[in-house]
């Protein structure tokens, strides 16, 4: 489980899928293995479910339905 201490500085990212996506895009440059990625809720796992490691876009290994809810995490 994912524990934020909010005492941090954290970029968080929502953003809606308007199409059948699979790419999105940060506001913030982030280091990879620094940025958590949820879909609707739920935490994604890198490697499987989402690649993480071009420092602005978060790539899904399978395109998100219209209006699927995802979070991008990081430190700023």
């Amino acid at each position: 489980m994912l524990e934020i201490d909010f005492h941090q500085d954290v970029q968080i990212t929502p953003q809606e899928t308007s199409q059948t996506q699979t790419t999105f895009t940060t506001s913030v440059s982030y280091v990879s293995g620094k940025i958590t990625v949820f879909c609707n809720g739920v935490e994604m796992r890198n490697g499987s479910d989402v690649t993480v490691t071009s420092r602005t876009q978060v790539v899904f290994a399978t395109g998100l339905a219209v209006g699927t809810l995802v979070d991008l995490v990081y430190p700023r």
